[in-house]
């Protein structure tokens, strides 16, 4: 029964432990998709600003503006420049994305740990009270037969 009694406890604590990883992950991986959020709203801004240049370069262009080299290789080499900013935070958004999968597979590992640890504890409870049971039924058949020893 000790024994019992150490290993339920054991499967509690080590339970527990698994609660807290738990949080710790799931906090972790909250702020990782945060950063990935924040990141997909800058790229997505420079892709505004490429597509607005582009626009701005199409409709002079159409409009009949006489062509000016100067102003139209400005225009490249700023939309050059926001690409670049574009491969950068793309490049960065893959990497939180695979962080954000690598966090997601120990979640689950966790978790079915945890699922484990609870159904061990629950078995290990149930064995407790079959023990308790079982010791309670032996005491009560005993004292049945110590009173008919006497009779027969």
């Amino acid at each position: 029964m000790h024994n019992l009694k150490k290993k339920i406890r054991r499967a509690h604590v080590m339970t527990r432990l698994e609660d807290i990883s738990q949080a710790q992950l799931q906090q972790a991986l909250h702020q990782i998709e945060h950063l990935r959020s924040v990141e997909q709203d800058k790229k997505a801004a420079y892709e505004s600003e490429i597509e607005s240049l582009h626009q701005l370069l199409g409709r002079q262009t159409r409009a009949g503006h006489s062509f000016d080299p100067t102003s139209y290789l400005q225009a490249t080499r700023v939309i050059s420049d926001l690409e670049q900013h574009v491969h950068h935070h793309t490049a960065e958004i893959d990497t939180l994305s695979q962080q954000i999968h690598g966090l997601s597979e120990q979640l689950q590992q966790v978790s079915a740990r945890k699922k484990t640890l609870q159904r061990l504890g629950e078995r290990l409870h149930k064995e407790k009270h079959h023990q308790q049971t079982g010791a309670h039924y032996k005491q009560q058949d005993e004292a049945i037969l110590h009173n008919y020893r006497g009779r027969l």
